[in-house]
């Protein structure tokens, strides 16, 4: 009789530690680790929903007070379940967290790398600026492509701000510098700049015609 209800664990037992090693070799990848925790979740689930089984056996074997020679009892294997279920869901819930974390890492890194790029253009037109020698009316026009520069930004950066509110929204914003306000500022700041050099050359020629 005891070897029976031995004969009935076996199998449990050793499905239970089949799913241990399942998860002791769980690959790195998030989303597919994902799939194999849920699988095997539901397998533990299956297993605890079938120990009903043991119940009447070792009732049984108490009866005849012989549950004390069985290797193990319906709690002990119970508990294995048990302990099996709770590793499984902590994993899930660590890695779903890990995913979570992946994503909103990903979409910082897609925004800062968008303005990234923007402000280098802005950077370049600047220096651009800065560097710009020749005849006053040669000037002037070098002045105007670079605004023209400029103002060839301005869509990428109305792009950026849904980007950007979407952040804001999940508070994945607070260690990103080059805001899109900053960056309409920056470019803001190269068009007045610009305003006012061509102003001035527009003063140095009125005064070289005596007006």
């Amino acid at each position: 009789m005891v070897a029976n209800f031995d004969a009935l664990c076996v199998p449990i037992v050793e499905n239970i530690k089949g799913r241990e090693n399942e998860v002791n070799a769980l690959p790195e990848g998030l989303q597919e680790r994902k799939t194999l925790l849920a699988e095997l979740l539901t397998k533990c689930q299956e297993i605890q929903a079938g120990l009903g089984s043991l119940d009447a056996p070792f009732q049984e074997l108490t009866d005849f007070k012989l549950n004390y020679q069985a290797k193990q009892t319906p709690n002990d294997i119970h508990g294995f379940a048990d302990q099996l279920e709770g590793r499984l869901k902590h994993l899930i819930s660590s890695n779903d967290a890990a995913i979570v974390a992946e994503e909103c890492a990903r979409r910082i890194k897609e925004y800062v790398d968008q303005a990234a790029i923007v402000m280098g253009e802005g950077k370049a037109i600047s220096a651009e600026i800065e560097s710009i020698t020749g005849e006053l009316n040669e000037k002037r026009q070098k002045y105007f492509d670079c605004q023209k520069k400029s103002s060839d930004e301005q869509p990428k950066i109305e792009d950026l701000k849904p980007i950007y509110e979407a952040l804001e929204a999940d508070q994945l914003h607070l260690n990103i510098e080059d805001t899109p306000s900053t960056i309409q500022t920056f470019f803001e700041y190269i068009n007045s700049h610009i305003a006012t050099l061509v102003q001035q050359i527009d003063a140095a020629i009125a005064m070289q015609k005596g007006l």
